[in-house]
């Protein structure tokens, strides 16, 4: 038997296969997707220079 092996990207994007398989009757195994840790963002460039230099400080 086949199986189909895919990850769980959030998106429709893989959503084709899935169903495809389901009409096919092929078993599907989800991976779920890793979590992100939450990070400090900033929005521009000016922003990053800003955060680098209070990282030196």
């Amino acid at each position: 038997m086949d199986t189909i092996v895919s990850k769980n990207s959030g998106g429709n994007a893989t959503y084709a296969k899935i169903a495809a398989a389901r009409e096919l009757g092929i078993p599907v195994v989800m991976v779920q997707r890793q979590q992100i840790p939450a990070v400090e963002q900033v929005a521009d460039f000016e922003g990053a220079i800003y955060w680098l230099i209070q990282q030196l400080n």
